[in-house]
């Protein structure tokens, strides 16, 4: 009873009356009563709050596979969540969340021999380890397996949002493509407790190794 009543003060603290959309479902309520109640932790309960904030403002936020999923994460995997969203880009629907991990061009004779014609950026670097990658997945938070854009054409163009500055890609060569892991629909459901928050020294080296292949505009 203590939990719930700590979470139910927190989420006011994230709403006001302008917020409140029709009412919440009431299966929806009772799960997620159900899987709160045993939540103890702050931080976490903070998380819980917010999770119901939105769905006090916008009901359908959150689905039962996504609470179900959260209530099995820790503080541990919840920063992970928070990393990966951090380093992530999001196309104009905001509904897909993609980790850039790689650019390259399709061979030909032309440049079979261009040593920068297949590039890949060093995660590890930015704090996320294959090993941290496999635990998301496990989550099912990310898809582990890595998924590929459309071979473009030459000038063709991509938009992405990074955390609240825009991205614009335009190809300087045709047959390039972008390499990527995808949030889950689970995972791009929860993304939206995070904040949006720019690591510069990562967006720099996006942008550097995107810069081979592509016209990159911000």
């Amino acid at each position: 009873q203590q939990n719930i009543e700590n979470i139910i003060k927190r989420t006011m603290t994230y709403c006001s009356d302008s917020d409140i959309a029709d009412r919440v479902d009431q299966d929806w309520f009772d799960n997620f009563i159900s899987l709160a109640e045993g939540i103890s932790n702050k931080t976490m309960q903070d998380l819980w709050a917010k999770i119901l904030a939105h769905e006090i403002s916008q009901a359908g936020s959150f689905s039962h596979k996504s609470l179900t999923a959260f209530r099995t994460m820790g503080i541990y995997e919840a920063k992970l969540l928070a990393k990966i969203c951090s380093l992530s880009v999001k196309d104009a629907s905001k509904k897909n969340i993609r980790l850039i991990s790689g650019v390259y061009q399709k061979p030909s004779i032309f440049n079979f021999l261009d040593k920068k014609r297949h590039q890949t950026i060093n995660l590890s670097e930015f704090g996320i380890s294959y090993a941290e990658l496999l635990t998301l997945a496990d989550n099912n938070l990310i898809f582990i397996q890595e998924t590929e854009s459309s071979l473009l054409a030459k000038n063709e163009q991509l938009h992405f949002n990074y955390n609240g500055t825009v991205l614009d890609l335009s190809a300087k060569r045709a047959n390039c493509t972008l390499s990527f892991y995808k949030l889950t629909p689970i995972g791009t459901e929860l993304a939206a407790l995070i904040g949006e928050v720019v690591d510069a020294n990562y967006f720099q080296s996006l942008k550097q190794l995107l810069s081979y292949h592509f016209n990159v505009i911000n």
